[in-house]
């Protein structure tokens, strides 16, 4: 049960950690007056011209979400500490994939924000460990 718990508290930092992500996404790179986002080309333009700093942005709120939603599961779940935050790992993944379909980032960017979450999960496990059980 406390794994469970675990996973769906860490779920819940993890998602709140890339809407903040995006929010800085936004905070830096506005949308443009009267945008129509209704066709893909316009989305693809307008993702295409983000600067490098709006870009940082998401990479580093993905990295982020698979170490804080990993803690927090980590930390929840004494008996499977590390399946728990792999777990919360890989729905930051799968929420990268599904961005990934629906807005055409640059390609650095989708793979940056892929590779990064599970590594950082992984941390996540260490640092929510005790000492005494390591």
């Amino acid at each position: 049960m406390r794994t469970f718990m675990g996973l769906l508290l860490g779920s819940v930092i993890a998602a709140a950690v890339l809407a903040g992500a995006g929010y800085g996404y936004q905070h830096l790179y506005r949308l443009p007056a009267g945008a129509d986002f209704y066709t893909v080309s316009n989305l693809a333009e307008y993702a295409l011209a983000a600067p490098r700093e709006a870009l940082a942005c998401l990479i580093g709120g993905c990295a982020l979400a698979g170490l804080l939603g990993g803690w927090a599961a980590a930390r929840m779940s004494a008996a499977h500490r590390g399946g728990a935050a792999i777990t919360v790992g890989a729905l930051v993944m799968g929420a990268v994939i599904a961005l990934a379909v629906f807005v055409p980032f640059p390609a650095w960017v989708t793979v940056a924000s892929l590779l990064l979450p599970i590594p950082m999960a992984l941390c996540a496990t260490r640092m929510a460990t005790p000492r005494l059980e390591v």
